[in-house]
Order: structure tokens, then sequence, then C-alpha cells
């Protein structure tokens, strides 16, 4: 079978390339549902307006009434099916047919299990779970997923109740424990017989709940296969005398056995024992469809020749009906479902049937409809060789077609239902348009107010901040008087810490320090030297604190132009301080609207990154005034340096520090225009970056239409509120045509 397995490996790849396209069409399935929804709300709100017309209504109504759950749940239900189909790890083959045709046995011999894994007997069903069984060469073993009490109760219990028209069903363990089926009026007099068997049925399920309730935990739980048979099947005739007779099997949803299969050694085989077609059981026809449906690749039929059954039944002909549901999209019957005639090929029985199969069920031509495969259940070899070589054949070659068939009807059943929601929405759209004109007004007031906010705000900066500045940059009889105090109260500082401080550690000291080094070295170039580089760097450090004003002058533009800004964009600042926590709130609204402005976020990003500072443009410039206080200087005017005594020392130091000091001072004040030159540029290019740039008008309609209201509130709150009701409806159709083109 090595060539039949690579086929099936085949099969399986392609499954897993083809996934992907189908799960994309079901998230696109939930998002429109999910839109659908928002627009239900939108509609229904644009209905109750007081000002909303008849003819208005009368669309809303019209769209409303489309069966659009329906058609997206048939489609979800289609593409559901192929992605469960795409997703499966084997092939799935599952044994069908009437009980008592053989099913059990047929199961036992494909994979080597006994009574107690898959029970077979005579008379009455005996399988009362559904279970999976797996080929596998790495375990022997049981594993069950548990009902919970609610699968419990809508699996099993709700369709009893349906079925006898009973009251509501129970809603808790407790309310099954107590509740009265053996009541005498709970079935009417003219009740069928087969009623009265399910309300047995449901009696002997809720005498037994104490052998089972404990199991009802929704778990899954491996159980080895020895011992299985007490969570599989019904009990035998001899259990069902006893009263107390457990009924573990109820607590059991679904069961999958794994182990080595003795009638093929192909991998990837799972076989499935559906449950028996025409028991007596709630609802179970639905569920063997579901089963069918969404679990198998292929169906096996069997039949079995027994006296009084050797023919095709009308219950034959009903099974074939419930098969042709399961099939779906697949087109050809013989495809999907395989009749297989169980027994001994030599009886006359054997042959009787046969013959009835080929007239009734394919209209006299043999395997027209249904291919026909005979075997013994009960040989291994004859299994191997006569069902499931043919069987696995027929898949290796025909699966990939089913495949296609139903990926392409699923596929086709979604662009079906695109299509009539794109038409529902078209004919939304222009009743919306024929019956709200008005709504088209807040478009053409909207873009007065963007440009006139852009004029209101270039005036503002322009009158209020870059004119002024101007004056003061470009004027050199402007001066700054508050930088030019600044400058002479850091001169005085530096004088008062040279002469009445000693240079920060007390002229005694000083002189004092200055005494023992020169003593040590006896030289002054050492101690001079160090004192130079410190006096320098003292005086250096102490005119960068003219930095505190310059702060100052920028936090004061910042705050002039937040000012301009907040004045001009209605609520949107509300609550913010002026200033730079103004405009990093503004900042944050271009960056989180529902339309980003990038090149608006950058002027303002680029305004905020201003920085005026002593060292990066005053220091360069007034270095040079400190070069009396290094080392060539302070050997020029210390050549005698070797006759000068301490106290002649910090004479020279002095002189040379306010000096040095008092030429700084003056550099400086020649350049106390350089703050308005800075400030002015900075104001100017925001003002240009904010405006005049190319992406400027663009990107103010965008930051309109993100914070319409909070921009201009009154405006948009004294027109029609309509509008705003029709841009929702309006904003969900593009939302919705958006992801229809997508799915399309």
């Amino acid at each position: 079978m090595a060539d039949i397995q690579n086929q099936i490996n085949s099969v399986i790849q392609k499954r897993r390339e083809q996934l992907p396209l189908i799960e994309v069409r079901i998230q696109q399935a939930k998002d429109v549902e999910n839109a659908l929804n928002e627009m239900n709300s939108a509609l229904v709100n644009l209905g109750n307006h007081p000002k909303a017309t008849d003819q208005l209504r009368v669309y809303l109504r019209d769209f409303q009434q489309n069966q659009f759950r329906q058609w997206i749940a048939s489609s979800l239900d289609q593409l559901m099916n192929a992605q469960a189909r795409l997703l499966r790890e084997t092939i799935n083959i599952g044994v069908s047919g009437q009980a008592r045709v053989g099913k059990s046995t047929l199961l036992q011999t494909i994979a080597g299990l006994t009574e107690e894994q898959v029970p077979t007997g005579t008379g009455i069903p005996v399988t009362a779970v559904r279970s999976r069984l797996r080929h596998s060469t790495t375990y022997s073993r049981a594993i069950l997923t548990l009902h919970t009490f609610e699968t419990f109760r809508d699996q099993i219990l709700e369709p009893y109740h349906k079925e006898l028209k009973l009251s509501s069903c129970p809603a808790t363990l407790a309310d099954f424990q107590s509740f009265n089926y053996s009541e005498q009026n709970i079935l009417s007099d003219n009740t069928q017989h087969s009623s009265i068997v399910l309300l047995e049925r449901l009696r002997k399920m809720q005498k037994a709940l104490p052998s089972y309730s404990a199991d009802l935990t929704g778990e899954t739980r491996e159980v080895s296969l020895e011992g299985l048979r007490s969570w599989v099947a019904y009990p035998t005739n001899e259990e069902e005398k006893n009263p107390n007779c457990p009924r573990r099997y109820l607590a059991v949803r679904d069961v999958l056995i794994e182990c080595r299969f003795q009638a093929t050694d192909v991998e990837n085989l799972t076989v499935i024992d559906l449950p028996g077609l025409g028991e007596l059981d709630a609802s179970a026809e639905e569920h063997h469809v579901a089963g069918l449906k969404n679990e198998v690749d292929l169906v096996l039929l069997v039949k079995r020749p027994v006296e009084g059954l050797a023919f095709w039944k009308a219950e034959d002909g009903k099974a074939a009906d419930i098969l042709d549901q399961a099939r779906g999209a697949i087109k050809q019957r013989r495809d999907f479902v395989i009749i297989v005639v169980n027994g001994d090929p030599n009886s006359e029985l054997f042959k009787v049937l046969l013959d009835d199969i080929t007239r009734q069920a394919n209209e006299g031509t043999a395997d027209k409809h249904y291919r026909v495969l005979q075997c013994n259940a009960k040989d291994s070899s004859n299994v191997r060789s006569s069902l499931l070589v043919p069987c696995l054949e027929h898949l290796a070659q025909r699966l990939t077609i089913m495949d296609r068939q139903v990926i392409e009807s699923a596929k086709s059943e979604w662009l079906t239902t695109i299509q009539r929601i794109q038409g529902a929405l078209k004919d939304l759209r222009d009743g919306l348009k024929r019956q709200t004109p008005d709504s088209f007004s807040s478009a053409e007031e909207f873009d007065k107010l963007v440009e006139k906010l852009r004029k209101e705000l270039v005036v503002s900066l322009e009158e209020e901040i870059v004119l002024k500045l101007f004056q003061k940059a470009r004027n050199p009889e402007e001066e700054d008087t508050k930088l030019i105090q600044t400058i002479r109260n850091t001169s005085n500082q530096i004088k008062k810490w040279v002469e009445e401080e000693g240079f920060g550690i007390g002229k005694e000291k000083w002189i004092r320090d200055a005494y023992e080094t020169m003593m040590r070295d006896k030289s002054v170039v050492r101690f001079a030297l160090e004192e130079c580089n410190r006096i320098r760097v003292h005086i250096s450090e102490t005119y960068s604190r003219i930095d505190n004003y310059l702060d100052t002058k920028v936090q004061e533009l910042w705050s002039e132009i937040s000012c301009i800004i907040y004045k001009n964009t209605g609520q949107l600042l509300e609550g913010t301080q002026d200033g730079k926590e103004s405009l990093e709130k503004f900042v944050e609204f271009l960056k989180n609207g529902n339309e980003q402005c990038p090149s608006l976020q950058k002027a303002v990003k680029d305004l905020l990154s201003l920085n005026i500072s002593y060292r990066s443009h005053f220091h360069p410039r007034v270095r040079e005034k400190l070069d009396s206080l290094n080392y060539d200087e302070m050997v020029h005017n210390l050549k005698r340096e070797n006759k000068l005594d301490e106290k002649e020392l910090f004479k020279t130091m002095s002189d040379l520090a306010i000096q040095a000091s008092y030429e700084t001072e003056k550099a400086l004040l020649s350049e106390t225009l350089i703050p308005s030159l800075i400030l002015h540029a900075a104001a100017e290019q925001f003002e240009d970056s904010l405006i005049r740039s190319g992406e400027s008008e663009r990107e103010f309609k965008r930051l309109g239409r993100s914070y319409r209201d909070e921009i201009w509130p009154s405006t948009f709150r004294d027109m029609d509120a309509q509008n705003a009701r029709v841009a929702k409806v309006n904003r969900v159709i593009d939302k919705l045509e958006k992801i229809l083109i997508i799915s399309n």
C-alpha cells in the first residue's frame, strides 16, 4: 500500500495549503456580521430622529428586512465545514447503516479490537457512544471526552423533551433529578408507541443518574482499552434486569480509540462508528447528518443479507436521503458513499440483496449511483483486500476532487452572499442621497471652517509673535534689558567671589594654601596654573546661569504659541496648562486621531525641541575672553614668579580673574540679540511648517475630521443632528463595502 500511502499524504498536504484561503473568508464573514450589527444600530438611531421622513424610514426598513443573518450563517456553515475538512490530520471513513448489520464486527476486524472496546450483539442496539478508531503504531488507549451537565442537557435531554413535547428541559442537575417523569398524564392517551419508549428511556436515565453524575465534568480522560465496554455500550439484557442498572455511557460525549489496525497499515487513517440509522433515539438523524458532514471523507453504508432484510427497504432509501444531505457540495453520490454488503457471497440471500440494490439504488446499472463492495466483516484478510484497499484507492484518486468541490461551493456561497449585501448597500446609499440632501451641507461648512482655522492661526502667529520677534531681532537698539541685567548681575557675583570670598575658599586660607604649596614646590607656577584653571571654569559656569533666563524665554514662546492654538481650537485643549504641556497634548491629538497628521506633528515637535543655552550659543563667542587665565598668559604675567610672594600672587590672580570676567561680560553684552534671533527663527519656521507646507491643508482637514466636535462644538451641535446620524450610516456602509471588496 506504499503508493496509496504516498497519495494520501499528498492529499493531506494539499489540504493544508488551501486552509489559509478558507480561514481568511471565515474571518471576513465574521467581520461583515459585526459591521451589520453596527449598521443596524446606526439605522435604528437614524430612523428614530424626529426629522426622518416616512420615505427615509421605508428605505431603512427595506434594508433591515434583508435576511443578512441567514445568508451569513449559511455561508459560515459551509466555510467552517470546509475548514474542518482541511484541518483533518487523518483520512476519515465513517461506518453507517441500520442496527445489527455487522458494523461493530467490521470495526473490530479493521482495528483488531474485542467486545470490550467495540461491543456487538443481537436483537437490540449495543453501541451507545460514537467511537473514533485511529490507526496508531505508538498508542493503545482510549481517550474519553465527557459531558458537562450543560452539554448532556443540550445534546441528550433537550431532544427528548422536544420530541415528547414536555415542559421546559431541566436547567440543572438537581432539576433533572427531581423532574417528575412518572406523572400519569405526562403523555396524551393517543401518544404513539415510539414516544412511550422515549419516555421510558428518560426515566431510566434519571434513575441511573447516581452512576454517571460524578463523571459529568467535561474533562478529557485517558483509560485503558480493557474494561472500556461500560463507557461505550448499552446494558445487556441481563444487566437491564437490575433495577439500579448503571449507565455510565451517558456521561461520554465522544471516545477516541488509538491502536494498531490489523486490516491495514496505512497511516493517517481514522474509522468512525456513526450512530445506527433507524435507532429509536431523539434527534438521531440530525446528529447523524452533522457527524457525516463535519467529520468524514467517505461513508460505508453497511447492508447485511438476512432473512426478511435481503432487499433495499424504505429505511435504506431514507438513509440514502440522509447521506445526500451530508454529502452537501460533493457532486457524485458514488464519491461520498460506498454500499458495503456484509456476509457470505455464496449465499442466495447475498445475491438477492445485490440484485435488489442494483435495481433500486442504482436504477438497474451496477455502480451507477453507488459503488457496491462485498466483504465478510469477520475475515480480516477479506476486509483488507475487498474493502479497505478499494476504499483507500478511491480516496487517493477522488478526495482532492471532493475537497475542491466543497471549497468552491463554500466560496461560491460566500460570493453570492457578498453580492446580495452589496446590492442592499447600494439601494440604501441611493435612498440616503435622495432623502437626506441637507446632510451634504456639513461637508461644505467643514471645509470653510478648516480654512478659517488656518487663516486665524497664521494671522495670530504673525501679528502676536513673529512680527514682534522680528522687530527685536533686527533692531540693534531694541535691547533685552532683562538679559543685560542678568549678565551684569553675574559679573558682580564673580567680582564678589574673587574679592570678598577669596576665590570661594576665603582670602586668608587661599594665601596660606599658596604659601605652603610654593614652599613645597620651590615655585609658584604649579599652584598658579591650577588656580587659573579653576577660576576659568568657575567664571564660565557662573555665566552659564543665564540659562535659567534663556529657558524662560523659550517657555514664554511656547506659552504664547499654545495660547493661540488653544484659542482657535475650541474645546480640544481644554484642561491643559499653557506652554509645553498644552503643545505636547496637541502632538498627542495629531498622532492619535482617526487620521494622523505627521507634518503637523513634526512642526510642533521641532518647536518643542528648541533650546537656547549659554554653552551652545554664547560660550563659543566669549571663550577667547578667558584666555588671560590660560597657561601662557599666566607665565607672561608671572615671569618673576620665584620672587613673588603669596600675597602678591593673590592680588595678581584677582586682577586676572576680574579682568577675564569683565571681558566676558562685554562680549556677552554685545551678543544680547542672539536669543531674539533664535526665537524669531523658531517662531517663523513653526509658522511656515504649520501653515505653508505642502501637507498643511490636507492635514488640517484630517485634524478637523478627527476632532470636529471638539474644535467646533457649537457649530456642529447646532446643525441638524440628522447629519451626524446619516454620516454614521455612511461610515458603516463604507466599512462594509471595504470588507466586501477585499472578500471578493
